[in-house]
This record gives C-alpha cells, structure tokens and sequence, in this order.
C-alpha cells in the first residue's frame, strides 16, 4: 500500500502522520481580557506645618498621626519606636523630606492642664523631647487656634493676639510636662522660649579614646537627652576629615557602655550620647557643632544641645554663670540662659510651609 492520505485521517481527534500523532485543538475558550486594576490600599491624609528656627526646620504634624494604643506618654513613645519607624521615615525623607527635616508628633491632650502630648520623629530616633520641637509645636498650637489651655485662660478666652498677657503652652512628653512661653507681634507668634529645668552635670570629665589612641576627657551632661560635650581642639578633628564620622561614632559608643545614662540615676528613655562640639567662646556667645551619635551633623544646636554647651562651659569657668548667652551653630542661633532653679531657650521662629501628605500605612 501507498503512503496514507492525511487528508483521509481528519476523522477524529488525531492528526496522523508517519512521524508522529498530535492532538487536535479545541477552539481556545473565550477569556476576560479586561484590564483589572488592584484594589487602592485606603490612604489617610497627613497634615503638618514647618516651622523654622535657629537654622533647623521642625515639621510638626498635627493631624494622621498613628493610632496608639498606650495610656500615657512614656508608653507611647516605646510603641512608636516599635511600630511606627516607617512613619518617622515617610515624614522625614524623600520624596516628602530631606536632611533639613526633623519631624514631631503633636497629639491631642489627654487631660486637663496641658494643650497637647508631644513626641519627637527625628532623622535620628524618636526621642522624648527636643526644646525645638517644643517651640515648633507650640507655635503651631497658637497659630491654628488649638491651645487647650493657656495660662489661666481657656481656648475661648484665648484668641493669640497682641492684648493677651500670657502665651504660655504646657505640653506633655514622655519625660513629663514642659513649658513654652510665646510672644506675639501683630497677632503673629514672633519667638518662643522653652522654659525647663536646669541641664544636669553626670560627669565634667571621663576618659575615652579615640580610634588614633589619643586620650580625651569629655564631659557628660544630661539636658532633656544625654550628651558628650567636647572641645574641638581637644578632638584634633574638622566635620570635613574622612576620620570625623568614626571618631564621634566611637566615643559615643564608649561612653554608652562605659557610662550609661542609668548609673547618673537619671531615668531616661534615650539613653545613646548625642555629641556637642565647642568650636570658640566669648563672653557672650559659644559656637557649636551638635552632631547624632552616628557621627551626623546637624544645621542647628538643639534646644538641649545649647543647653549641655553652655552648661559645661560655666562649670569650666569659660562663660560668666547665669549670664544670659548666644550659643551659635551653623545654621543659626540660640538665646539661652541658666539659673539656679531652670534654664531657658529662646528662638525667633515662622512658619515656613504646611503639609497635606497621604500616607498608606
């Protein structure tokens, strides 16, 4: 017999040939090719306000804050470190912050006597306080028209104007109530003072070692957060030497674990050593560096880190005692003053930009 036909063999539901067998296709069967987009995750809407002073920018969000389940400050702090870091970063970077930004969380009074509980979110960590964050937060207080309480007046009888005589904010932290004292020009806040208690010396002089071997004696102050001040001569190093970073980094470390915070008997919830550079000193003023005890440098001194400045250099005999002092940084200044019983900052400040982000988490 001849070759078979193939065409003879489309009987069934093969297709013979002398090589091999296929299967016929059933006809495809029709598909839903409509483009299916995912479900949007509900965002919520995020509203904060810059405010600048003293060279450094606190975003104070008031508004989409996370949801806590803690019942007072102190807890709170612990469970936003826990669970809220990616919050702190959105606020923070791009393409929302940049390296200028450090965040505060400005939450609602939880009781009468306060005009809200405050959490600091900065580049570095979320800390119990920074005196600017206070001043921020209370300025945005004012200017929105939210104060719970000021002085011995009540929202209603507190309209932030030129006439009021007392523009006084008490806002709760996780290291307990702090004051703000605010003065207005033209119904505008024009400054803030962060009235608080005197910075204390834990140690004028301990030995660490830098990574070259060389010796040095900073000093140890605890102002609202923990700080190793030193001078920049005794350092040997600029903020622009490749061995900068390193050095600030391990000194902090050495004295974390040298010194920690607890042995003072200071009760702290940020127990890592910030770190304060004394550039130059004049009788009315001290120029600093504040760098994070990761070796970054920051545009500004901080509130607290004014404060451990100047209060080593009184007890070094470098600086009149209670002499009121500008304690300079790069990116601005501070006026600060301490007395026998409290210590005060004070700062021009302005509002700068507002905020409406969206946040998914």
């Amino acid at each position: 017999m001849g070759p078979e036909d193939p065409d003879r063999s489309l009987r069934g539901e093969v297709f013979k040939t002398r090589k091999a067998s296929f299967p016929l296709l059933s006809p495809p069967e029709k598909q839903d090719t409509a483009l299916k987009m995912p479900t949007p995750s509900p965002k919520k809407e995020v509203l904060a306000a810059d405010v600048m002073l003293a060279g450094d920018v606190l975003r104070v969000v008031h508004s989409g804050l996370p949801e806590l389940k803690a019942q007072n400050a102190e807890e709170a702090l612990f469970e936003l470190r826990a669970e809220h870091e990616a919050f702190r970063t959105f606020l923070n970077t791009a393409p929302n912050g940049n390296a200028m930004i450090n965040s505060c969380l400005l939450y609602p009074p939880s009781g009468d006597g306060t005009d809200g509980t405050l959490f600091l979110a900065s580049q570095f960590a979320y800390a119990p306080l920074a005196g600017t964050a206070l001043m921020a937060a209370a300025t945005v207080l004012a200017d929105e028209g939210k104060l719970a309480r000021t002085g011995d007046k009540t929202a209603s009888e507190n309209s932030c104007n030129p006439e009021n005589s007392c523009n006084t904010v008490i806002l709760e932290t996780a290291r307990g109530l702090e004051q703000v004292d605010l003065v207005l020009e033209n119904g505008l806040v024009a400054s803030a003072s962060w009235a608080t208690q005197q910075p204390e010396m834990l140690a004028p002089g301990v030995e660490l070692v830098l990574p070259d071997g060389q010796t040095v004696t900073p000093a140890l102050v605890h102002s609202g957060l923990p700080y190793l001040v030193i001078a920049e001569s005794e350092l040997g190093l600029s903020p622009s030497s490749e061995q900068f970073s390193q050095a600030i980094t391990e000194l902090s470390a050495q004295a974390c674990a040298r010194y920690p915070v607890t042995e003072f008997g200071v009760q702290s919830d940020f127990e890592r050593y910030l770190v304060m550079i004394i550039r130059n000193i004049t009788p009315e003023s001290i120029r600093v560096l504040w760098v994070s005890d990761k070796g970054e440098v920051a545009n500004s001194a901080g509130g607290t880190g004014a404060l451990a400045a100047q209060l080593v250099c009184e007890r070094r005999g470098l600086t009149e005692r209670g002499r009121s002092l500008t304690v300079e940084a790069p990116g601005g200044a501070f006026n600060c003053q301490i007395s026998d019983r409290k210590a005060t900052v004070t700062s021009k400040v302005e509002i700068v930009s507002r905020h409406l982000f969206y946040h998914s988490g």
